[in-house]
């Protein structure tokens, strides 16, 4: 599914949502309060890949899941799970001989986060994400490439499958549509600088 049909699900949701909630209440004061002891079920979708600076080609944009839990008004720690594919441009060693690389990459995350949650209906968020990335690399020769030369090119150059720690920081922010669904935004320099998606409270 391309990144923006899964914007725009995720946007009429949002409008369904509103519309269905907003009359009965707004005159019964806050949609939700975020409190201590609060479990949500969260999904994002990376908007903007940080590897579409490296010219890759985004077959699957980043797709995390996982859950949050609020500790308290002020902290809470979410824990990610998630997915994405891309495809490098085009590496020419002759004329006639070049590869591209598949990237499929799966990640897992810790986030404690601060949460400022004073006002009615809306939670703005930042903390630290602290977790790790294997990129499962699969090369596609070109050309006149062959498989075997490919694999003496990428020992040549290093390119294999790895695990890593991954550390980055992150701001967000989410919006009650109803008590139970929120809409989520983020920016980060983990895989995607920008990430949209939703939320579901548990408990």
């Amino acid at each position: 599914m391309r990144t923006s049909t899964i914007l725009a699900l995720i946007v009429l949701s949002m409008l369904t949502s509103r519309i269905s909630y907003s009359q009965d209440y707004s005159q019964n004061g806050p949609t939700r309060l975020f409190a201590a002891q609060q479990w949500d079920a969260i999904v994002l979708v990376g908007a903007l890949p940080t590897y579409v600076a490296d010219k890759a080609t985004v077959d699957v944009p980043p797709v995390s899941a996982g859950l949050s839990y609020m500790v308290s008004p002020i902290f809470g720690v979410d824990f990610l799970i998630g997915h994405s594919i891309s495809t490098s441009s085009k590496h020419f060693f002759t004329d006639q001989a070049y590869a591209t690389w598949t990237n499929a990459l799966y990640f897992a995350a810790i986030r404690p986060a601060i949460h400022f949650t004073k006002r009615d209906n809306i939670d703005i968020y930042g903390g630290m994400s602290m977790g790790f990335h294997y990129s499962k690399m699969t090369g596609n020769p070109g050309g006149d490439l062959s498989t075997l030369r490919l694999s003496d090119y990428e020992n040549h150059l290093g390119i294999k499958s790895t695990w890593k720690p991954a550390f980055s920081g992150f701001l967000g922010a989410r919006y009650a549509l109803s008590p139970n669904l929120t809409i989520n935004s983020e920016i980060g320099f983990n895989v995607s600088i920008l990430s949209i998606g939703l939320g579901y409270r548990l408990k």
